[in-house]
């Protein structure tokens, strides 16, 4: 290992996401990806652990710096105790492991469904536009709140250990070439799927996205901030820079959201008539996030 490596432990690394993180972080770190089955082709050191088992996730830290939390149940599957104990009890695990083993670097992939979007209950209309983390998480959906208590226990921790630790909300994810990706592309482009009284997929996460590669490089930068973050816990919005959708962001808003009156940096919005309604503007100044990728390029 070279000197300025960091020995890094990628949870979830066999999955869609953390291919792409793997790729981002492999260049200048030492990784090993722990998951519940090997990747195909690997060729990084593998542990295979379930996050529920506490003593198989102490031993999975043991001689590690630094960890990438990428692991959980992506979306509400309606097994809310599954959820729990993946997503909630396996984040508490892998906190409390890293305390014993005096890991003190994390970066915890959180969601844009922490706020409350795409599973609720009811609907969800936000306070304002565009989207901040100041706006308040709330979340009725069994998934939304997992990812909401993630965050709560990442700052706990933070603060009784001194454990440094970025949580990063990621909107949906766009992994190029996939037939999701091409299927939500074709639907986009079509001008009737805006005048389909159905069409809420995308309301319901305020079209926002950020492309896989986009969302691996906002891991590695946030893994580099953590040596100097003075903070000891974050929370940044990553996202891409434009909306995925074809009709204007503020024509969305008054379609969508008539009741949403609040609205930020107006004129913004006039210059750039794409721009993004989720606030990306934190990881942008902090961490030096600038997304490369646009739906667009899938056309």
């Amino acid at each position: 290992m070279e000197a300025n490596e960091v020995k890094v432990l990628v949870t979830g690394g066999g999955g869609q996401l953390g291919k792409y993180v793997v790729e981002e972080l492999k260049k200048d770190h030492d990784i090993t990806i722990l998951d519940l089955v090997k990747p195909k082709d690997n060729q990084h050191q593998f542990i295979e652990a379930n996050l529920a088992h506490f003593e198989d996730v102490k031993r999975a830290l043991e001689d590690t710096q630094a960890v990438i939390h990428l692991a959980a149940i992506p979306i509400d599957t309606g097994e809310v105790h599954k959820i729990w104990q993946t997503n909630v009890t396996g984040t508490f695990n892998l906190l409390e492991a890293a305390a014993q083993s005096n890991t003190k670097k994390i970066v915890a992939a959180s969601s844009i469904d922490a706020y409350g979007f795409e599973f609720w209950s009811k609907p969800f209309t936000p306070d304002y536009f565009p989207l901040d983390e100041k706006h308040p998480c709330k979340p009725d959906d069994s998934y939304g709140m997992s990812k909401m208590i993630g965050e709560k226990l990442c700052y706990g921790y933070s603060r009784r250990y001194g454990t440094l630790i970025i949580c990063l909300r990621l909107a949906t994810i766009l992994y190029p070439g996939s037939q999701e990706a091409e299927h939500w592309v074709s639907e986009v482009e079509n001008p009737e799927f805006y005048m389909l009284p159905d069409r809420v997929q995308f309301k319901d996460s305020i079209w926002a996205y950020v492309d896989a590669r986009d969302a691996a490089q906002a891991f590695r930068l946030s893994l580099e901030k953590l040596g100097d973050y003075d903070l000891g816990y974050g929370i940044y919005n990553i996202g891409a820079r434009d909306i995925f959708s074809q009709v204007d962001s503020l024509e969305l808003i008054k379609r969508y959201y008539p009741d949403v009156k609040m609205i930020l940096n107006e004129e913004g919005f006039l210059l750039d008539k794409k721009k993004a309604l989720f606030d990306i503007t934190k990881a942008q100044k902090d961490l030096g996030y600038e997304p490369k990728f646009t739906w667009r390029e899938h056309v």
